[in-house]
Formats: structure tokens, C-alpha cells, sequence
């Protein structure tokens, strides 16, 4: 599966060739899907919502009437980005880099809700490593509270567009491991496979041809 750069923004990818860490890139990829918002508003489930899509302040709910500062939202925004990254770097089992941790994050953390998102297909194949498959899983949540936000009329087409870019960034870099995966580590004589130590075939003897290569990684 080849990943749709396209759907994400100048901005993002800016920031993930720069090489900045899991918690900047999510901060700019939720600016861009939440805004950030000093007043409460209600979201598309009637929950009153304030800075980038928080619910809750410090545990408690968000009030209706609620207003804060800019700095506070700066400040509790970045805090519970932290704390986003935190909980994936925690839960989930296979090796992720700064960009596929602010996918998982955002999918998984910010939009689903950890309770569904640790009972759903996705979880499942990430943990067991199978990130194409659960990149996949990703662009099946395109529905809002029953609604096919497929359809123009349900008014809820952010949705797909959210998920193929939470898909792109979390399949980030996975089909050029796959090609280093068959070309380059089955064709070498020797090495030290350092790019090979988070693929499916770490520490096994694999076949190429007549020969026998012992996998360094």
C-alpha cells in the first residue's frame, strides 16, 4: 500500500522532513482538524469542546460558557499532546516513528476514544505488526454517529479526508521498508542490517536463491 501523501498538508510534511518529534506533528495535524477555539462549542456528538477538540480540562468536563486564555490553550493543548504520544508509546507493542505515533494518536487517542480504538480491528493488526492491514482499518471509521459521512448531505465529509490522512501518517515510510524488506536485506552478503531490526524477519536465516544469508538484524 502506497502512501497518499498528497492528503496531507505542506505544513505537516514540512515538519516531518524536518524530523521535529511525535508531539509537534501532531500539534499542527490537530490545529488543522480542530482549530483551536478559546470558546466552547458543542462538537458533532453535542459534547461542549474547547481549544483543539478537548472535551475534558485537568479530568473535568467541559462546561458550556467556558472561555480561556490563548496561553491556556497553548498550554493544556501541548500537554495533553505529550500525553497522547505517551499512551501510544505505552500500549502499542511494535516500533513506531515520530509520524505513525501522531497518526496512532490522533486516530486512536484523539478521535476514537482509547476504549474503542483497543477493541477494534485496527488495534489488533498494528499490535501484531501488520501496519498496511491496519492502515486499512483506519478508512473504515468514516461514520458520525450513524451517519455515512461518504454522503455529502450527512454533513460529516471532514471525516474521510481525517482518516486517509491519519492512514497516510500512520503507514508513514511503511512501503519503503517493504521494498528495503525484499531487495536489499535478502540480496546482501554481509552487514549489519541496522534498518532490518523492527522487520518480521529479525534474528531468523532466510533463503536467497542457493544461499544462506544469516540476518544480522
Amino acid at each position: 500500500m502506497a502512501v497518499d501523501k498528497s492528503t496531507l498538508s505542506v505544513a505537516v510534511l514540512a515538519l516531518i522532513a524536518a524530523g521535529v518529534s511525535a508531539p509537534v506533528i501532531l500539534g499542527q495535524f490537530l490545529y488543522e482538524k480542530e482549530a483551536d477555539r478559546l470558546t466552547a462549542y458543542r462538537d458533532s456528538k453535542g459534547l461542549w469542546t474547547i481549544c483543539k477538540g478537548l472535551t475534558t480540562w485537568r479530568d473535568k468536563p467541559i462546561q458550556e460558557g467556558r472561555h480561556v486564555t490563548a496561553e491556556q490553550c497553548d498550554t493544556e493543548n501541548k500537554r495533553r499532546e505529550t500525553q497522547a504520544i505517551a499512551w501510544v508509546e505505552h500500549n502499542v507493542k511494535v516500533p513506531l516513528t515520530a509520524t505513525q505515533k501522531a497518526g496512532v494518536a490522533s486516530f486512536c487517542y484523539w478521535n476514537l476514544g482509547v476504549g474503542n480504538c483497543t477493541r477494534s480491528t485496527f488495534w489488533r493488526e498494528l499490535n501484531a505488526g501488520n501496519m498496511q492491514a491496519a492502515c486499512e482499518q483506519i478508512k473504515r471509521w468514516i461514520y458520525d454517529s450513524g451517519r455515512d459521512c461518504r454522503i455529502r448531505t450527512n454533513h460529516c465529509a471532514g471525516q474521510p479526508v481525517r482518516r486517509a490522512q491519519e492512514s497516510a501518517l500512520t503507514c508513514w515510510g511503511v512501503d519503503e521498508l517493504a521494498i528495503f524488506d525484499k531487495t536489499v536485506c535478502l540480496s546482501a552478503d554481509n552487514g549489519t542490517f541496522t534498518r532490518c531490526q523492527s522487520l518480521p524477519h529479525r534474528g531468523k536465516t532466510l533463503e536467497n536463491g542457493s544461499r544462506r544469508i544469516a540476518a544480522a538484524c
